[in-house]
């Protein structure tokens, strides 16, 4: 139900899918990480391929879709220990909603 009403939102059901995948696969780090590559191949790398071979040339204005496989190579990275000091979390806080809130000022001047 959750992934059907997530239609309406901006990932849909992908972003459903991506955290049931990460939740399932808690455990191990590795698995986790396949299954996430999977999901993402099967909602953006098949449909850019498949689009790609009927025009070659939509592939450029294509590309940024293979922006969903870097939080791979970011989460290899990751050691498993909380970081940040004392204040990490309100930067994250006030810079989530701010950057939202500039983003969509620019979208309302300038379109």
């Amino acid at each position: 139900m959750i992934a059907y009403a997530a239609q309406k939102c901006d990932w849909g059901a992908e972003a459903v899918i991506y955290t049931v995948v990460f939740d399932l696969a808690r455990e191990n780090k590795k698995t986790q990480l396949i299954a996430y590559s999977d999901a993402a191949a099967v909602f953006k790398l098949l449909p850019l391929i498949k689009i790609t071979l009927r025009d070659p040339s939509i592939f450029a204005s294509n590309f940024y879709v293979l922006g969903v496989f870097l939080p791979v190579p970011l989460l290899l990275l990751y050691n498993g220990e909380k970081g940040g000091g004392k204040y990490t979390k309100w930067v994250f806080y006030v810079f989530y909603p701010l950057h939202l809130l500039l983003l969509g000022y620019v979208n309302w001047k300038y379109s």
